[in-house]
């Protein structure tokens, strides 16, 4: 066979940038890393062992807890004190670790206002401590969502950063989605930057900071280079900076929100807790993001909306809905939200029940491996497997995403169980089986169920 392998990194074609040396100059490109094997799973395997060891150390776990976010499919930028409120009982009841308020907390509750980061006024009249303190009454530790690369085009202070802390071409500010872009090269962005992170730490007590990008722009003005180029030097002072303000605040835990996938990378990932992966809002395609994903980002890094009451169907759910939400975050770690203050008493049940799996298996996602039985999924499957293997356990994650009951096939052998349940949800009713490596179950259309088998 003919093999060819192409190293491929930023450039003028597909991305505008170019670097000029000056004479005796030089220019280091990024690290390259080269895996080889023989299946996906072992592509996977190097791939996880490699990211574990260059990953920070001292970093705090985020797989471990349960963390509740107001905004998908419930108050999304309309974070007001009453509305928030109303969520901190039964999500204390349900049994979340921490409670974050997105997006609508601040200034004037505009994204396009944002920059100097002080409560609204008009969502929080009695001010946020004491929303903070029902909270921590309930038992849950507490955080807030900001943006640091990014100042809103309507931010009442005009002078908030000088000129030189913008992205712009020719003195003109670069404009993307309602916000300008700032420049983290600049020594005064950072001193901006930690000023934020400081005093929501030292006013509010914070213990979880979820830092979101929401724009992008090619770059600006560079005397080195392109455009690009000075797009290159911010996201390196960007990547030294949030390294560093967490080793500043090692009590609170840093969500490195992607948004898109705008911060989700291997140079942030070595040096994040928690990514948010996505804010994909059909828990159906999850699945699918969930699988890819496993070649690129830990399992204990990604951050997993689960949604269990969306606003397309509410105030009604259904139960096979919330278990595969829930089973969704069994992959990594769960970002609770959805207005669930509607679930009945019997799926309020089954909800917890996935939580204390989700704890039960928490504790082996440092050191699990994940695994692709059916290989990398494609929009067009109908049934996805995923799975986590540590030591002589498999935690397979099944899926039948089509609209009809089908007999799921899947060999396993390659693993060598002995046996196989079900082990997420209790009150699943599926005929399944292994026999020779292979398993069998009979699934429901939209149903998802997690297995475990002893290796």
């Amino acid at each position: 066979d003919e093999w060819a392998l192409a190293l491929l990194g930023r450039n003028y074609h597909d991305n505008g940038w170019y670097r000029a040396l000056q004479f005796n100059e030089t220019y280091t490109t990024e690290e390259v890393r080269i895996v080889g094997d023989s299946e996906i799973d072992g592509i996977v395997r190097h791939n996880t062992v490699f990211r574990r060891n260059v990953k920070l150390k001292n970093l705090l776990p985020a797989h471990e807890d349960i963390a509740y976010n107001v905004y998908m499919h419930n108050l999304y930028i309309s974070a007001y004190a009453d509305k928030v409120e109303k969520n901190i009982p039964v999500v204390s009841e349900l049994g979340a670790d921490y409670f974050i308020i997105d997006a609508g907390w601040h200034d004037d509750m505009s994204v396009f206002s944002i920059g100097s980061w002080e409560e609204s006024i008009e969502a929080y009249p009695n001010g946020l401590q004491k929303t903070i303190d029902k909270v921590r009454e309930k038992g849950m530790k507490f955080g807030l969502w900001i943006e640091v690369q990014s100042v809103g085009i309507y931010c009442a202070d005009k002078n908030l950063l000088p000129d030189k802390c913008y992205f712009s071409i020719e003195g003109k500010r670069l404009v993307g989605n309602g916000r300008y872009h700032v420049d983290f090269s600049v020594p005064e962005t950072q001193e901006w930057a930690n000023n934020i992170v400081k005093k929501l730490v030292e006013k509010y007590e914070i213990d979880y900071i979820k830092i979101d990008k929401s724009l992008n722009v090619l770059g600006g003005d560079c005397e080195t280079g392109s455009l690009s180029e000075r797009l290159r030097l911010h996201s390196q002072a960007y990547l030294n900076w949030f390294e560093n303000i967490q080793k500043k605040y090692p009590q609170v835990l840093f969500e490195n929100c992607s948004s898109g996938g705008m911060l989700m990378d291997s140079n942030i990932a070595k040096r994040t807790s928690v990514f948010s992966i996505s804010d994909q809002s059909d828990y159906l395609m999850y699945p699918y993001i969930l699988c890819n994903l496993s070649l690129g980002i830990l399992p204990e890094q990604m951050g997993i909306w689960c949604m269990p009451v969306d606003r397309f169907s509410y105030p009604n759910t259904d139960d096979e809905k919330l278990v595969c939400n829930v089973i969704n975050s069994l992959h990594g770690c769960m970002h609770l939200s959805s207005k669930l203050e509607v679930l009945t008493e019997t799926q309020k049940e089954l909800l917890k029940e996935g939580f204390r799996y989700y704890k039960k298996i928490s504790k082996i996602k440092d050191s699990a491996i994940p695994v692709l039985p059916r290989g990398i999924a494609s929009l067009d499957d109908d049934i996805v497997i995923t799975g986590l293997k540590d030591g002589t356990k498999l935690y397979l994650f099944v899926y039948n995403l089509s609209e009809t009951e089908q007999v799921i096939k899947q060999d396993i052998s390659k693993y060598l169980p002995k046996k196989i349940s079900i082990a997420y949800p209790q009150m699943a009713d599926n005929e399944c089986g292994l026999e020779k490596g292979i398993l069998t179950c009979l699934m429901k259309g939209k149903t998802a169920r997690v297995f475990e088998a002893d290796l």
